[in-house]
């Protein structure tokens, strides 16, 4: 038994010197190309594996268990992540043959990717049809939208559309218009209902979308008027949004390996509608125009192109 108790003890302290520095993930590892990622790497997989043999020939078994199932272990001690994921999870390693048995606890922390100089917030809406139907979105593109109403906060938007019985829109992400922050209120690959649908097709089977928010000093007369009741304020929410938006947007195609600039790519609601794909919008080249802006999908295609680079 003093045997066994030290053979576990060897194990657990592999675990320690072997695991804690790998959970701590950077963002570029969430977001690999793979489903799921595995932390462990394969020179320590060998000394696990050995380990095991040994005590499963001296009769000793050790379970792990996780407290959340977007980082799971395996029989085998095989560690992966879920990409979507991002907090700290505990996973608890246990010796089931020992008396007292002996526990470790391991802590997996993946912390939130940088949108410019800010956190990615998530904040799915949880109670949404969509989130719940959890269908299945094939990635090929990115599509752009603006509110069109006065309304900054992103949160707002989250919590009136996270509604069991809101089943007219969902989208992937809001750009808060205050601070530029962006909540993502849906798992990137998940369906969602932010375009409709044209003659040609549905671009809500194909394209991320993400809403810009607005400044509550806009007043919206019809669908390309605007009365701004303070033009600084207002300016600055688009310039920031915008910014944000580049971003994000940059994030994406890289994490789904788009290419901004090829044709169908990256397209805004309006462009949306004018290739049969999406519902009758003006968005955000309405915003954009109405404004005074110099800002078109054009240059923002370009933005994106250029800020994929600090990620080579």
């Amino acid at each position: 038994m003093q045997r066994i108790r030290k053979t576990v003890t060897t194990f657990l302290l592999i675990i320690v010197f072997c695991v804690p520095y790998a959970p701590r993930v950077s963002a570029e590892t969430v977001y690999a190309e793979d489903q799921e990622e595995i932390l462990r790497p394969y020179s320590v997989y060998k000394q696990w594996f050995r380990l095991r043999t040994e005590l499963r020939d001296r009769g000793v078994k050790v379970k792990y268990s996780s407290d959340t199932q977007q980082v799971r272990v395996s029989p085998m001690g095989k560690v992966t992540i879920a990409k979507e994921f991002i907090g700290t999870a505990e996973i608890t390693v246990t010796s089931t043959e020992t008396e007292p048995a002996e526990t470790l606890t391991v802590k997996v922390t993946v912390p939130a990717p940088k949108i410019g100089e800010q956190e990615l917030c998530q904040a799915y809406m949880t109670e949404n049809p969509r989130y719940k139907e959890n269908r299945t979105l094939r990635v090929k593109g990115l599509m752009l939208h603006s509110v069109n109403c006065p309304q900054p906060s992103a949160m707002a938007f989250i919590e009136r559309w996270n509604d069991p019985e809101y089943v007219r829109a969902s989208i992937h992400a809001f750009i808060d218009a205050d601070t530029g922050v962006v909540y993502q209120s849906l798992p990137w690959t998940t369906r969602a209902n932010h375009c409709w649908k044209g003659p040609k097709g549905c671009g809500n089977d194909f394209y991320i979308g993400v809403e810009m928010c607005e400044s509550p000093n806009i007043n919206w007369l019809d669908r390309d008027t605007i009365e701004c009741y303070d033009d600084a304020e207002a300016g600055e929410a688009v310039a920031r949004t915008y910014a944000s938006a580049v971003e994000l947007f940059a994030m994406l195609c890289v994490r789904f390996d788009l290419d901004p600039l090829e044709d169908g790519v990256v397209i805004s609601h309006h462009e949306g509608f004018e290739r049969g794909i999406a519902s009758d919008h003006g968005d955000p080249e309405n915003l954009w125009k109405a404004m005074g802006t110099d800002y078109t999908m054009d240059g923002f295609r370009k933005d994106v192109s250029q800020a994929m680079k600090k990620y080579e």
